[in-house]
């Protein structure tokens, strides 16, 4: 199940859209590709998720110079998944109790759930951080290439603004819609 958009969202976001920025660096490269990335996903709420995917999917392919490294980590990343889905949906008589919203919980829980995403967050970027430089360091990879001044760079284009517009409109919609059927 995790093969299909494995193949083919690499394709396309680090095919298509990561070589359309080759005249940038690998950093502003992978930032603009995994924006696409996350904005095809079109899920506000999984936004920074689908962000930080694609740009960590962005700087495997530049670093290892292979679309098939991203691949595998993008089937993994669905394989994982669908695996924990199927588990918690064999557990479903426990999720209606479990699935609390956070203002649900005491004033303690709360302050612990925001801590430990919090946590969960700074070690998730710094674990990003240490896979890259790992990268980087095993790969060789051109001091000149990961020094370019990104000062003089212009990755922002007209499809970008089109893209950026059409996200935000249809979440502003999705937002609206979903409101108004609370609301019936």
């Amino acid at each position: 199940m995790g093969v299909v958009p494995a193949i083919f969202e690499e394709l396309v976001y680090r095919g298509i859209i990561l070589s359309g920025y080759d005249n940038v660096s690998i950093k502003t490269a992978a930032i603009f590709s995994g924006l696409y990335f996350a904005y095809m996903h079109l899920d506000i709420q999984r936004l920074l998720y689908t962000l930080t995917l694609g740009i960590l999917f962005g700087y495997l392919v530049r670093i290892t110079k292979s679309i098939y490294s991203s691949m595998l980590c993008h089937f993994l990343e669905n394989s994982i998944q669908m695996v924990f889905l199927k588990v918690m949906m064999s557990q479903n008589q426990h999720m209606d109790s479990a699935s609390q919203s956070i203002k649900d919980l005491p004033g303690s829980e709360q302050i612990t759930t925001i801590i430990t995403l919090i946590i969960m967050i700074v070690v998730g970027l710094l674990l990003t951080k240490l896979i890259i430089n790992k990268l980087k360091k095993n790969h060789n990879l051109d001091s000149v290439e990961l020094n370019r001044d990104i000062a003089t760079e212009k990755p922002v284009n007209w499809p970008f603004i089109v893209t950026t517009i059409i996200f935000v409109a249809i979440v502003i919609l999705n937002y609206i819609v979903l409101s108004a059927l609370n609301a019936a």
